[in-house]
């Protein structure tokens, strides 16, 4: 495989390695506790962890009992509260988790995708500047004046404290400054505003109020991806009726396996339906996963002017069949050519400003973003119908025990397979990556065979 390819795929799941955030934790009281015979996991992991939390001076209780496995009930004596609840951990819970950490002078911010991030010292980073690559903000902090120095990051925005949300956040009397951009105090009158972001335009930063709507058209914490937050939200799968009784039967096996998938896995309800069942309304509340393309989908279709305009799908002259695939600088033509990609839908931007304009009469905590500002929706098609299962049967594993929900691990923006991915796998993959903040393909996070 590519290695480049093999970065992008990571990437999808890369706030799973939690030594990447580490500094988060800075100004929190930790409890680390493992076994030192955990053959779950090894404690060498742990010990790995504690070691990095404790070089960014974080304030860290490191408990590793000798002896002791992945699961214990009894720490010292029968019925003590074990691993969880012994008496060391209520001690800590008592003396540390009963007041306030005291606020620190200085904090570094890290986060990878907005999504999945929810902020730090009263600072939530809301967009990169390249996606799904480390973004960063060193927040120094006193009463007079603020500095902030970031690092690949697009946009930002300030919110109340949880632990003090009745108080608005203090403006510091003589500004703050982010990179070499000043602002006074008198900028800074709606700091605590979830309405206000810090963007970066034009080379210097701006602050920009009514920022809610920008995930509109561009990308935010509530669609930034990757392919599985379209099922953080109600979802629906969408089944072909344009084409014969033998490949309806092939489409809707198809969705079935996405759908037990999802229930297996974690008990999510995810429905089923035919393309012509399904009415303009219920589209509105539900992201929708369409399988089949504009050949064979009626919603497909319907969505084609919405389409990102990186992704290309050219039809036969009867329009009866996906013929090539584009996307980027790549065209792919023949068969077994299979492409999964992200696209929001016009109905629920239109539906997000309306949403928009009601909740801005609202006083709101930025912690209660605006949910559900643009559905996501995701189309599976191919060049015929042996490429569209191939996309389906992505994530499946040999061992069932450890097949995830379907296109909820190492899934990006898009996917285009080709020939060779049915014995190559992840390897046989022609094109893959995120696209940028305007749902465009850049270059800096694609990976393309052509």
């Amino acid at each position: 495989m590519d290695p480049y390819l093999h970065y992008l795929l990571s990437s999808t799941i890369m706030e799973n390695d939690v030594s990447l955030f580490a500094s988060n934790l800075y100004g929190l009281p930790v409890f680390a506790r493992v076994g030192s015979q955990d053959r779950t996991v090894s404690a060498y992991f742990m010990r790995r962890y504690s070691r990095l939390l404790s070089e960014l001076g974080v304030d860290l209780t490191f408990d590793e009992l000798s002896g002791k496995d992945h699961w214990w009930w009894d720490t010292s004596k029968a019925n003590d509260g074990g691993v969880m609840f012994d008496p060391k951990v209520r001690s800590f819970f008592k003396t540390r988790l009963n007041k306030i950490p005291q606020a620190k002078e200085v904090y570094t911010i890290t986060s990878y995708n907005p999504a999945t991030f929810f902020g730090k010292a009263g600072v939530k980073i809301t967009q990169l500047k390249i996606r799904f690559r480390k973004a960063e903000i060193r927040f120094t902090k006193n009463n007079k004046h603020w500095t902030l120095n970031t690092k690949n990051v697009a946009r930002f925005q300030f919110y109340e404290l949880p632990l003090n949300a009745s108080v608005p956040l203090e403006v510091p009397s003589d500004g703050l400054t982010v990179d070499s951009t000043t602002f006074t105090s008198s900028d800074l009158r709606d700091i605590h505003s979830s309405d206000v972001n810090f963007v970066f335009q034009s080379n210097k930063w701006t602050i920009e109020r009514d920022a809610l709507s920008y995930q509109i058209q561009s990308r935010g914490p509530t669609n930034y991806g990757p392919a599985r937050q379209v099922f953080s939200s109600p979802f629906i799968i969408v089944v072909p009726t344009s084409c014969g009784q033998e490949e309806k039967e092939f489409y809707l096996h198809l969705a079935v396996y996405i759908s037990t998938s999802h229930y297996q896995s974690s008990s999510t309800y995810a429905p089923v339906i035919y393309d012509s069942d399904l009415s303009k309304e219920e589209a509105e509340k539900y992201n929708l996963i369409l399988i089949g393309g504009p050949d064979v989908n009626l919603w497909s279709q319907q969505l084609t002017q919405l389409y990102n305009e990186s992704v290309q799908l050219v039809l036969s002259d009867e329009k009866k069949k996906v013929t090539s695939i584009g996307v980027g600088p790549c065209m792919y033509t023949g068969n077994d050519i299979g492409l999964l990609f992200l696209f929001q839908s016009h109905k629920s931007q239109e539906k997000a400003a309306r949403q928009h304009q009601h909740q801005k009469q609202e006083v709101r905590s930025a912690l209660k973003y605006l949910d559900n500002q643009a559905n996501l929706n995701m189309m599976i098609t191919g060049t015929d119908k042996q490429a569209v299962a191939d996309i389906v049967n992505f994530s499946f594993s040999s061992s069932p025990p450890l097949t995830r929900a379907a296109f909820t691990n190492m899934v990006p923006d898009y996917l285009v397979s080709g020939p060779e991915y049915r014995w190559k796998g992840y390897g046989g993959l022609l094109a893959a990556g995120h696209f940028d903040n305007n749902w465009k393909w850049s270059p800096s996070t694609s990976f393309s065979s052509c």
